[in-house]
C-alpha cells in the first residue's frame, strides 16, 4: 500500500542470493521510522439501533488527506 523501501529491496537480494527466506525484525521505534505513515483521516458514523441494542443502520462520512 506504500512505496518500497530500500530495506526491502536488500532483503529481496539477500533472498535470492541465500536460496531462502529472510526475516525483517524492527523494534517499535525502527517500525515509525521505516514506513512513512498515512495521511490524517476523519471519520463521523451515525448509528440507528432497536431499542434492545439490535444494529439496524449504520451511515458513514469519510474523508482522507493526501
Amino acid at each position: 500500500k506504500t512505496e518500497t523501501q530500500s530495506y526491502e529491496l536488500i532483503c529481496g537480494l539477500l533472498a535470492r542470493k541465500a536460496k531462502g527466506t529472510v526475516k525483517v525484525v524492527l523494534s517499535r521505534e525502527e517500525v515509525f521510522f521505516a514506513h512513512r505513515g498515512r495521511p490524517a483521516t476523519w471519520t463521523r458514523l451515525k448509528l440507528g439501533a432497536t431499542r434492545d441494542g439490535k444494529l439496524q443502520a449504520v451511515a458513514a462520512e469519510v474523508v482522507q488527506r493526501g
